[in-house]
C-alpha cells in the first residue's frame, strides 16, 4: 500500500510532463491539462480615453466640455456581458484629463470593442442610439456659434492596453459662409454693418450614434449669422438639401437683399458665396460669385 501511495504521488508530480507511467507490467497514459499560452491568458484593463476634435469647422474642446460614449461588443464573443457592453457614458474635460462618470474596463476578446462618441453630451438618446440635437438660431454671438457644433467619432476594434485609446472626432454640421463685399456707393468699411440671416433651414436634427449619419428634423427657422468683423458672416447649419429658396437675406439698415438659391449642404463642410453689393442713384443690387464646396456651383439671383 505505503508502495502503490508512493507512485500515486510520484505520478501526480510528473503527469504534467509524462505521458505515460508504466505499473507492474501495464501501462497508464496520463493526459496533463496544456498550460494556457499567454495569448489565451484573461487580460482585464480600465478603459481610458483621449478625445481630440479634428474639424474644419473650427470646432476644440476646452475645459468642461462633455462627451457621450458607447463600448459595443460582437454579439457572440461577449464574455461578462457588461464588463464589455457600455452605454452613454459620460465624460468631462477637467484640468486637461477626459474623466469617465464610471469605471471602464476592457476584457480581451478575438475581435475587440467598438466605440462610438458624440459631442455636446446628453441623457436622452434613445435605446436604439438616435440623438435628438440642433444649432443655435442666433448665431450672432460666439456662445450661439459654438454651441451649434455637434462632434462625432469612432474606433473600432479596441482591446485592452494600458495605453489610452485616442478617438479623434469630425463636426457633422454644415458651415455657410458668407463674403460681402463693397461695390459702387459702397466702401468696404461699410461692409462689417450688414445683417445676415439664413433662412427656411430646419435647425433640428438626428443623428444615429452608430453610423454618424444626421437627417435635418422639424419646421424650418430663420438663423441670425455671426459677424467675424471682417465682411463675412458664418453660421453653423443641419445638413440638408436647399431647393430653390431664399436662403439668404441681407440688410444693411432699411434695405434688404434675399438671395435664391439650390444647394446640398454637407456634413463637415463649409460652403461659401462672395456676393458684391452696389448703390447706383438710389437704387441697391447685388452680383453674386456661386458657392464653392467640391467645386460645385451653387449660385442664383439676388432680388
Amino acid at each position: 500500500m505505503r508502495h502503490i501511495g508512493g507512485l500515486a504521488a510520484t505520478v501526480a508530480l510528473l503527469c504534467s510532463c509524462v505521458a505515460e507511467v508504466k505499473m507492474d507490467g501495464g501501462t497508464v497514459t496520463v493526459t496533463p491539462e496544456p498550460e494556457p499560452t499567454p495569448e489565451e491568458m484573461p487580460v482585464k484593463l480600465p478603459l481610458t480615453i483621449n478625445f481630440s476634435a479634428d474639424d474644419a469647422l473650427g470646432a476644440r474642446f476646452s475645459e468642461g466640455d462633455m462627451v457621450g460614449l458607447f463600448v459595443v461588443a460582437e454579439r457572440d464573443d461577449v464574455s461578462g456581458g457588461s464588463d464589455n457592453m457600455y452605454g452613454n457614458v459620460q465624460f468631462v474635460l477637467e484640468n486637461g484629463r477626459w474623466n469617465p462618470s464610471e469605471e471602464m474596463w476592457l476584457t480581451k476578446r478575438k475581435t475587440g470593442a467598438d466605440i462610438y462618441c458624440y459631442s455636446p453630451y446628453s441623457g436622452e438618446v434613445t435605446t436604439d442610439g438616435v440623438l435628438g440635437t440642433g444649432v443655435r438660431t442666433e448665431q450672432n454671438t460666439e456662445d450661439g456659434y459654438v454651441a451649434s457644433f455637434v462632434l462625432w467619432g469612432k474606433k473600432t476594434g479596441v482591446k485592452p492596453s494600458e495605453k489610452p485609446v485616442s478617438i479623434a472626432m469630425s463636426n457633422l454640421m454644415s458651415c455657410l459662409n458668407l463674403v460681402v463685399k463693397a461695390g459702387n456707393g459702397w466702401t468696404a468699411k461699410e461692409m462689417p454693418a450688414a445683417v445676415v440671416h439664413y433662412c427656411a433651414l430646419a435647425a433640428k436634427a438626428k443623428v444615429n450614434i452608430l453610423t454618424g449619419t444626421i437627417a435635418a428634423d422639424g419646421d424650418v427657422e430663420e438663423i441670425t449669422a455671426r459677424n467675424n468683423g471682417d465682411g463675412t458672416y458664418s453660421a453653423i447649419v443641419v445638413p440638408q438639401t436647399v431647393k430653390d429658396q431664399e436662403l439668404v437675406k441681407i440688410r444693411f439698415g432699411s434695405d434688404e437683399y434675399l438671395l435664391k438659391t439650390s444647394i446640398d449642404l454637407l456634413p463637415g463642410k463649409v460652403h461659401t458665396c462672395e456676393i458684391t453689393v452696389s448703390k447706383t442713384n438710389g437704387s441697391f443690387n447685388a452680383t453674386i460669385v456661386g458657392w464653392e464646396t467640391d467645386n460645385n456651383d451653387y449660385g442664383g439671383p439676388v432680388d
